[in-house]
């Protein structure tokens, strides 16, 4: 194995009872001093027999180096700083290429502040351009892990791939991860998505003869950019990539996430906690801090769907039960979420439910059991029936309608979806990262069913 840059995880995989040696490149000395600082931390990069530092350049320690590694995590400074933009090119993921196993892993660290997401897709481009399948792990709000096999094969996290290293259980523990499902949970979308939205944004691959990192990373540094909408799809509020490959393996087992984690982390945390709600238990305290900003949404339709007192239509007030309903199917499994709606619209109050919300709840369903065709056909009866559409309603309805007709491959159908619906929408909907996917999916034509 070698870190680049890396001595914290350096430290973290020296924890690995299987590691015969670390090497870990750090091309400023003092960066090496500095670091004991951060002594215990650290400590196993200092003492373990496994660890050897080197004083060199990435790229030059690659040139010199005839060495090949099972796994190769790079994680340098932020690209504005001096020569950093480099260790994010084409040519820099070749040298990598050239030193790894077949088999062997890269992970690359990326940061999603200070940089627009011209850059960051700029990055992502250069990445896939050698390490075409990849998985994208969000380690916080802001930081990103790219992983890939030299194979081309999709690199797999197995069950049980923490038996046998306590001491990486431990680490991951103190984190607030404590299973391989909250793990997986951290991933942020397939890598086919994460392509396509950067490369909508147009600005070529990084690389040493057309440097766009280098030359855009001061100044989106300067304007204080962003680029978490690369990798925000698991927070829409419908769940599309799931209509094409069905739900990950984690739903409905994610039920406590740490306030550090990504956002749609904890979105699978707030839907469990709210599903319990609204199924009559009692969350604690500290399980109703999970709902966030949803909490009085989720009073509400509490209120609505045990003491029968709904709103006349589905109006501004409605968008309570839209936000529920993104919280609760994000978070559950098909079978769950397609059972618990249901249970709502054939329990206690079916009566009281008009026939507009009524083909709302049986959306709810279908969207909750990722059933694209019948998604398809309530959200275009929503859009039609429905004259009291909020802008958060109709937004959920255009994106289920529109996510649909991309997993069923019309992209025509959704494209005047999208065409019909877009001028009753604000610009803040439609500049979602959710509409632009759907966007850049639409145009790419037919999406790969799942086998």
């Amino acid at each position: 194995m070698i870190g680049l840059g890396t001595g914290t995880t350096s430290a973290v995989l020296l924890a690995s009872p299987t590691l015969q040696s670390v090497e870990t490149i750090e091309i400023e000395p003092m960066m090496v001093e500095a670091a004991q600082l951060f002594r215990p931390r650290v400590s196993p990069v200092y003492e373990d027999p496994r660890s050897r530092i080197v004083i060199d350049d990435a790229r030059a320690h690659f040139s010199k180096s005839g060495a090949r590694y099972d796994l190769v995590v790079s994680e340098p400074s932020n690209p504005w700083v001096s020569g950093v933009a480099g260790l994010f090119t084409v040519e820099f993921y070749r040298h990598v290429s050239a030193h790894l196993q077949p088999d062997g892993h890269f992970v690359q660290w990326l940061h999603l502040y200070e940089a627009g997401p011209e850059l960051a897709g700029s990055i992502i481009r250069a990445y896939a351009t050698v390490f075409p399948e990849f998985k994208a792990y969000a380690t916080n709000a802001v930081d990103i892990a790219l992983v890939a096999r030299n194979d081309g094969k999709p690199p797999m996290l197995l069950p049980g791939a923490l038996d046998g290293m306590p001491r990486m259980r431990q680490h991951l523990q103190s984190l607030g991860i404590a299973d391989t499902a909250m793990l997986a949970a951290h991933e942020t979308g397939p890598s086919g998505a994460i392509r396509m939205l950067a490369e909508s944004y147009r600005t070529a691959p990084n690389s040493d003869f057309f440097p766009v990192v280098d030359q855009r990373a001061a100044k989106d540094r300067f304007r204080g950019r962003r680029a978490g909408e690369l990798f925000a799809l698991r927070e829409a509020p419908v769940p599309v990539l799931d209509f094409t490959a069905g739900p990950p393996a984690y739903a409905g087992l994610v039920k406590q996430a740490s306030p550090h984690m990504p956002l749609h982390v904890r979105k699978l945390a707030s839907g469990w906690h709210g599903h319990r709600l609204l199924r009559g238990e009692t969350p604690g305290p500290a399980d109703m801090e999970y709902l966030g900003a949803y909490v009085l949404d989720y009073e509400l339709v509490r209120s609505w769907i045990t003491g029968c007192t709904l709103p006349r239509d589905t109006g501004i007030p409605w968008s309570a039960m839209v936000n529920v309903a993104s919280d609760v199917n994000a978070a559950l499994g098909k079978d769950a979420a397609r059972d618990f709606w249901r249970s709502v619209a054939d329990g206690p109050c079916r009566k009281a439910f008009s026939p507009v919300q009524r083909t709302w709840l049986e959306l709810f369903a279908a969207t909750g059991a990722r059933d694209a065709a019948q998604v398809r056909t309530l959200a275009a009866k929503v859009l039609a029936e429905d004259p009291s559409l909020s802008q958060t309603a109709r937004a959920y309805a255009t994106l289920a309608a529109v996510a649909a007709h991309v997993a069923m491959g019309e992209a025509d159908a959704g494209a005047r979806t999208l065409q019909e619906q877009r001028r009753h929408l604000s610009e803040d909907h439609l500049q979602a990262p959710w509409f632009r996917w759907a966007l850049v999916s639409l145009a790419a034509g037919p999406a790969p069913r799942a086998p």
